[in-house]
């Protein structure tokens, strides 16, 4: 009997079994059994708030409410909390984005325990005082700059200023104008997003272990998170109940924008489409698209580094958000190779759109997918992170996204079989045909050169010409 017992925990790690649970209080657990036997676990805390929450009223506040929830509860003082997890070996840290906040933890599972009720404190418990946040500050703006040095950064924050333009996922998570003194966030405000958002109802915990799910039942069952009665607490005046957007059409034509950067040695460009969101199941192709372009033997490699060696990095990228989403070209290059680069992404788009990818591209990309995806299995992160991602978007009882509902979370390890093998070159090729058009052509630019608009605008009309005949 016990033989069979180890058998059948062995067979579950080895199939990634996910299990969930809900409770009364509306706290959502998700579950993944490990694909090794190693004694460890990764946890991840999903909090259903992003600074596409937010309005003009108080950016950037979601982002400092996170770094706020390590520095101290009415139980723990700061540096308390970080001997605790010093003491535990852990891998600690959280990150904002723009539609939700998480908090992750790997350590070994017999500190699980502990890291349960150290979660469950902060997010309860916090105290969020004047001279923290003062202190917090100051933290934070130096975060910023350190992006801010960053053009690369620069030139994304600009190219989803145009990509999610009249939606909330407009603005950047966070920015120094952000923490000018007229805007700064005081106390009273931060407290009523904390004890707004951060409740059982509005929070998914995603565990990824091999320790069978009553461990994590019992243990949850102890604690606040599910312990935790709901109160009526109004919503903040400077928040949203959920990310908006306007509707309004977008331009005709391309869309352009240009940041004059005297300390970028490089022009940092950003040259992509607007595609679809993140409920949308073309998204798969997009990301195999990624795939085919990317990689030594791709054709960003090859046209842009091999043929004409002009820049040294160049990657296709993909993104999806609650609205819209976007594919891109992500380069840097001496400023006067400007106007060569374009024409090249412009006659690569132009000659995929026109010819479609060819069998041996789709073949060889979907081959480097496989070998990406089988890597990144080796991070029990990888399958926690995704996990809680999916059920806080798809799967919880939210009135939001009910007509987004799925059924279940397809595991991680088996997204290659049941979603990716089935798409056709046939597909990538039409998905191309329908969204590399002029009127979701983005186009952002960071530079030290001067460079003029109507140089940008004559080559992305080669674009509209190639695309009128």
């Amino acid at each position: 009997m016990n033989n069979n017992n180890n058998n059948n925990n062995k067979r579950n790690r080895k199939d990634g079994v996910i299990e969930t649970s809900s409770y009364v209080n509306g706290f959502h657990f998700v579950h993944q059994s490990a694909l090794t036997d190693l004694k460890i676990c990764s946890i991840h805390l999903f909090c259903d708030v992003g600074s596409s929450y937010e309005t003009d009223e108080l950016r950037g506040v979601a982002h400092f409410l996170e770094h706020l929830l390590f520095q101290g509860t009415t139980n723990k003082t700061s540096v308390e909390l970080f001997k605790e997890y010093d003491k535990m070996g852990t891998e600690f840290n959280a990150f904002t984005t723009k539609r939700f906040t998480c908090f992750y933890v790997k350590c070994h599972t017999e500190n699980a325990q502990r890291v349960i009720d150290i979660f469950t404190d902060i997010m309860k418990n916090s105290v969020l005082t004047k001279e923290t946040m003062e202190k917090e500050d100051k933290v934070i703006r130096q975060e910023i700059r350190n992006k801010m040095s960053n053009h690369n950064h620069s030139a994304q924050t600009l190219f989803d200023s145009l990509v999610y333009k009249n939606s909330s996922f407009e603005y950047p998570i966070d920015d120094m104008r952000y923490h000018q003194a007229k805007n700064k966030v005081d106390r009273k405000a931060m407290m009523a997003w904390y004890k707004y958002f951060y409740r059982p109802s509005n929070m998914v915990l995603s565990v990824v272990s091999n320790e069978p799910i009553e461990f994590w039942k019992e243990m949850l069952h102890r604690s606040e998170f599910t312990k935790q009665t709901e109160t009526t607490v109004t919503i903040p005046k400077s928040a949203a109940s959920f990310p908006s957007t306007e509707n309004i059409p977008y331009n005709a034509d391309v869309d352009i924008i240009i940041k004059n950067e005297p300390t970028a040695i490089n022009t940092h460009l950003i040259f992509g489409f607007r595609t679809v969101n993140q409920y949308s199941d073309k998204k798969h192709i997009f990301e195999i698209m990624t795939h085919i372009l990317n990689g030594m033997s791709g054709r960003i490699f090859t046209l842009l580094r091999q043929d004409t060696n002009i820049v040294y990095t160049a990657l296709a990228n993909s993104e999806e958000e609650e609205f819209t989403g976007y594919f891109s070209i992500v380069t840097e290059f001496a400023a006067k190779h400007l106007l060569q680069v374009l024409k090249i992404l412009t006659d690569m788009f132009d000659d995929i759109v026109k010819r479609g990818f060819t069998s041996e591209e789709f073949n060889i990309g979907k081959s480097r997918m496989r070998g990406q995806y089988n890597m990144l299995l080796e991070d029990s992160n990888t399958m926690t992170r995704y996990n809680g991602k999916e059920f806080l978007v798809y799967m919880r009882d939210n009135k939001n996204s009910l007509h987004h509902k799925k059924e279940n979370i397809v595991p991680f390890q088996h997204r290659l079989e049941k979603i990716y093998n089935a798409i056709t070159l046939e597909q990538v090729n039409m998905a191309a045909k329908e969204y590399f058009k002029p009127n979701n052509m983005v186009i952002s630019l960071v530079s030290s050169s001067k460079i003029k608009m109507i140089d940008v605008q004559k080559i992305s009309e080669r674009f509209l010409r190639q695309k009128k005949r």
